[in-house]
């Protein structure tokens, strides 16, 4: 299950959302004999979408209302990796607004405050990170290197101590003239 995070939004319901006509029927159902219905949506990542592989779809009730235009997709995808969220879904507030012809249209409260918390959120994994995986397990090769060519390179026992050895350039070459 994806996480999912809360924003907040004002009064200002200025985020539109784009194929509403498509869910009319649904939208009726949802706001009831109501002008405006105030309510929670969800932006939800839907990279099985047969269209456009980057969609987000906004979601009403449990019931798809329409999807954010291409550009604003795109956007919010890339806010969401930005802050280690990738695939997490959004809950706002959303208004229907219903026009004088009963044609249902779809607006969402985005805030900079909104965003902005959501850039300093920690990540969702409370793991490491594979960089930091591959960062830690190359420092252990090195080690590991490190500690043969020491024993490797100097002195032998009985030799009256540790004598460095010169500068043996790659090691490959180096482990080609060593038996």
């Amino acid at each position: 299950m994806a996480k999912v995070i809360q924003w907040q939004g004002d009064d200002t319901y200025d985020q539109e959302v784009v194929g509403e006509s498509h869910y009319q029927d649904a939208l009726r159902k949802l706001r009831g004999d109501e002008r405006r219905k105030y309510t929670t949506a969800r932006l939800v990542c839907e990279s099985n979408n047969p269209f456009d592989d980057q969609a987000v779809r906004v979601e009403i009730g449990g019931k798809t209302i329409g999807h954010l235009s291409r550009e604003d997709a795109r956007s919010h995808r890339v806010l969401l990796r930005k802050a280690r969220q990738g695939g997490a879904i959004v809950e706002l507030p959303a208004v229907i607004a219903t026009g004088e012809r009963g044609v249902s249209g779809v607006y969402l409260s985005v805030t900079e405050d909104d965003l902005a918390a959501m850039m300093s959120a920690k990540p969702v994994s409370t793991g490491m990170r594979l960089t930091d995986r591959v960062l830690i397990g190359l420092v252990i090769v090195l080690a590991c290197v490190g500690i043969t060519l020491m024993v490797v390179g100097f002195g032998s026992a009985g030799s009256g101590g540790v004598q460095p050895t010169p500068t043996m350039g790659k090691l490959s070459d180096y482990l080609t003239r060593v038996p």
